[in-house]
């Protein structure tokens, strides 16, 4: 019950809330192509100006295989990553 309540509502360190989010499917090894779908699917909770990091992932698209990726995005991507997707590739 603790785990429930506690991944519901965060909890309180220091007077700031800690959210812990359990994904509901997660790939057994992590490839950077998992990473940069999981990023960008939660690019709004960055503290980091975003349009920066749109405009980094420009530049280091092709460090990506764009096969792996564009299974990611299928299998974890939100509309949130795959509209940041389609400004990197613009």
């Amino acid at each position: 019950m603790w785990f429930t309540t506690t991944r519901a509502k965060g909890i309180l360190i220091w007077g700031r809330r800690f959210l812990f989010r359990c994904p509901r499917s997660y790939p057994r090894e992590l490839s950077k192509e998992f990473l940069l779908v999981d990023l960008l699917n939660n690019l709004k909770e960055l503290p980091e100006n975003t349009s920066n990091v749109v405009e980094n992932l420009k530049k280091r698209l092709s460090d990506f295989d764009a096969d792996k990726v564009e299974e990611n995005l299928a299998l974890y991507g939100k509309a949130r990553a795959r509209e940041a997707l389609h400004q990197a590739h613009a």
